[in-house]
């Protein structure tokens, strides 16, 4: 495994700029998860429950400063789907790949407006707008029309260079905040002790319910399942923050790291929202930006069994044996009428 600032020798990252490819699917994949997520908390969520008024402040959305820049606060004299619509349509176009460098600053602002805006905003909203605004960097480095666009015209050194920059700030970024919420678990009592799990799993209004609720209930009444899936939650955190920093290799299983976190924090609380978002900036982070890098990956092996052409068993046996001879038949005897014919020629 190499780590990030072995990436950033001069020799190693002259090559990597030089042959620097990032106008792939799988930035676009992990934008369009954190767009996604936020458009399930703007349209799925009411909007007086966005805009709940807390003990001691005005009615949301508040404006003072900077956040006068956001949508709602724009928006604020009009009707309240005017700013719904307005933001779904920028995440659709977010999701369906339309113009990334420019669509990336509006994907920001909608982050921001959301994150500052809401009366309740939680830690993704927060992270999707450090997210977004790397992502504007990484956008550089994409001139497409849209995601579907073949053959696009070369980009010049310096977007690859800015790009560049942008994908290292991003992984920087995602293995610090998840190493800072592994570190800041080891000083919480029930983390440290292995018992969190036990009580998030059992909330009465945060925790499991039906089904997953009663199977999750049972399984912690093991102390041995509690504190591995306790232990577990910081060192997957852990992982992911390493190997993010490292190779193409170790970042494919910081992807996957981080789907089986995720998926499980989604399927027995829920936070939908935090879970996409935050898989979805590893994902982007996790990007290879080479074709060396792409062959690396964990999965590339797979991938390239997938798209070779399959021979069937016919040819297969064929190519295994070699080309065949045909025998040698004698010609069969002309008929009647052949004879016939040829004795009336001149």
């Amino acid at each position: 495994m190499q780590l990030i600032f072995g990436e950033l020798r001069p020799p190693v990252l002259r090559r990597t700029i030089d042959a620097f490819e990032i106008r792939t699917r799988q930035v676009w994949l992990g934008r369009s998860l954190i767009a996604a997520a936020q458009l399930s908390v703007i349209l799925l969520t009411p909007y007086s429950a966005l805009m709940q008024t807390l003990l001691g402040q005005a009615q949301a959305p508040t404006c003072p400063g900077i956040k006068q820049a956001s949508i709602y606060c724009i928006t604020k004299s009009a009707p309240h789907w005017v700013p719904t619509t307005l933001m779904t349509v920028v995440l659709l176009a977010v999701i369906f790949g339309v113009l990334p460098p420019l669509l990336s600053v509006f994907h920001a602002w909608v982050s921001f407006s959301i994150a500052v805006s809401i009366a309740l905003p939680d830690g993704g909203d927060s992270a999707a707008v450090v997210f977004a605004i790397l992502i504007i960097a990484i956008s550089v480095g994409d001139n497409r029309r849209w995601i579907g666009q073949r053959q696009p015209a070369p980009l010049p050194s310096w977007r690859r260079q800015v790009a560049l920059a942008g994908l290292m700030m991003l992984r920087v970024q995602v293995a610090a905040l998840y190493l800072d919420s592994a570190v800041g678990k080891v000083w919480a009592t029930h983390w440290a002790n292995g018992t969190e799990e036990y009580y998030v799993l059992r909330d009465p209004y945060f925790g499991a319910s039906g089904f997953v609720g009663q199977a999750a209930e049972w399984m912690t009444r093991s102390a041995l399942v509690t504190v591995s899936m306790s232990w577990g939650a910081m060192i997957i955190e852990i992982t992911v923050a390493v190997l993010i920093l490292c190779g193409p290799r170790a970042r494919s299983f910081a992807v996957l790291a981080d789907l089986f976190l995720h998926g499980f924090i989604i399927l027995t609380i829920g936070l939908w929202s935090f879970g996409l978002i935050m898989i979805g900036a590893v994902v982007v982070a996790a990007t290879p930006v080479t074709q060396r890098e792409r062959s690396k990956e964990f999965w590339a092996r797979g991938i390239n069994r997938l798209q070779s052409p399959r021979r069937s068993a016919p040819q297969a046996a064929t190519a295994t044996a070699g080309p065949t001879r045909t025998p040698h038949l004698p010609a069969a005897p002309p008929t009647p009428r052949e004879e016939e014919t040829v004795a009336r020629r001149p």
